[in-house]
């Protein structure tokens, strides 16, 4: 049997094995040496990391000691298996913080479970939740950049300079509310005063009411609570027109309730109504436009509908004055027009 001295590709050590053999184990570090046409290939076994560890580094110092050269540690030859590379997680956490539609459709795009149509869905919604979130907090900032009014102050001719010019201070603009009302920001105004102002211009602007409906709202302990002088004080400095409140609700008692001319002053110049002086209320029936007749027939249909009341009944309710008021013409009208 002839023998052979081949070289341990992993320690270095010199091993002898049958000529005709194809393989052989170093005795040393335990690598697989294949003899293949003078090729010389090495494999470790991984069944147990620290053993082969171990091994290889005793193979490696018996080697040197018997050879009493220095032989170089080698690095351990590993299988095909690479790890994996470590993400970049600083970009991912960055990505789902400030744009992340663009992490979702990564990982959407990777996934092979979800459909495409969904994905397609998925994706959509979230660029467009992005896009709106990005436009609605330009928008805000637009405004609100818009509504500041800086206006610089006038320096001192006498000290112009450089330090003068930086130092130059600025002036802030004078708010104007929506509500019709002189400026209430006066350091003598109490908080409470400035309130029931405001609250008064609600009222006016809203529910178009009268001075002393308003006065009484301010002051009501079923309305807003607010001491006399507080409420006066609010009525004092309200900038309102009476006269076009009036108007609108002469309107809104046509449109809705159908109600006469005289009914609707009547209403209007009420203690139990809306209170607004005699001026105004005239006012508002001078300037009114409305269809009386309609305004009967409208009203005899809900008396027949509702009270099954016959024609002779519906026309005395009308033109009563404890009724509806309405002109004997209007009645009739609204009698001859009933069955249409």
């Amino acid at each position: 049997m002839k023998l052979v001295t081949v070289k341990c590709p992993n320690c270095g050590s010199n091993l002898e094995l049958d000529a005709d053999s194809k393989q052989t184990f170093c005795s040393f570090c335990g690598t697989k040496v294949i003899i293949d046409d003078e090729v010389q290939h090495h494999q470790i076994h991984y069944d147990n990391a620290e053993d082969a560890g171990y091994q290889f580094e005793k193979g490696r110092q018996r080697a040197q000691a018997e050879s009493g050269m220095y032989i170089p540690r080698m690095p351990i030859v590993q299988d095909s298996f690479n790890p994996p590379k470590k993400r970049k997680t600083f970009w991912w956490v960055m990505g789902w913080i400030f744009v992340f539609p663009l992490p979702l459709t990564i990982l959407l795009i990777r996934n092979k479970k979800i459909s495409k149509a969904l994905k397609i869905i998925i994706i959509a919604l979230a660029w467009l939740l992005y896009i709106g979130i990005i436009g609605s907090s330009s928008s805000n900032n637009g405004n609100n950049s818009s509504t500041v009014v800086v206006q610089p102050s006038q320096t001192n001719k006498a000290n112009v300079s450089t330090k003068a010019t930086s130092e130059t201070k600025t002036e802030k603009p004078a708010i104007v509310p929506s509500t019709k009302v002189p400026e209430t920001t006066k350091d003598n105004v109490p908080s409470e005063y400035k309130s029931a102002l405001l609250k008064a211009a609600l009222y006016s602007e809203t529910m178009h009411m009268s001075k002393a409906a308003i006065y009484e709202q301010l002051t009501s302990e079923y309305g807003e609570k607010f001491p006399a002088d507080a409420a006066q004080y609010a009525i004092d400095n309200l900038v309102a027109n009476y006269e076009i409140n009036a108007v609108k609700k002469a309107e809104m008692y046509s449109d809705t309730m159908f109600m006469s001319k005289a009914a609707i002053y009547d209403q209007l110049i009420s203690e139990y109504g809306e209170k607004f002086t005699k001026e105004e209320a005239q006012y508002a029936i001078d300037h009114l436009d409305a269809d009386y007749k309609a305004n009967a027939l409208s009203k005899a249909k809900t008396y027949l509908t509702t009270m099954n009341m016959s024609k002779a009944a519906i026309y005395d309710q009308l033109i009563s004055e404890y009724g509806e008021k309405f002109t004997k013409e209007e009645a009739q009208y609204a009698i001859d027009h009933l069955d249409d």
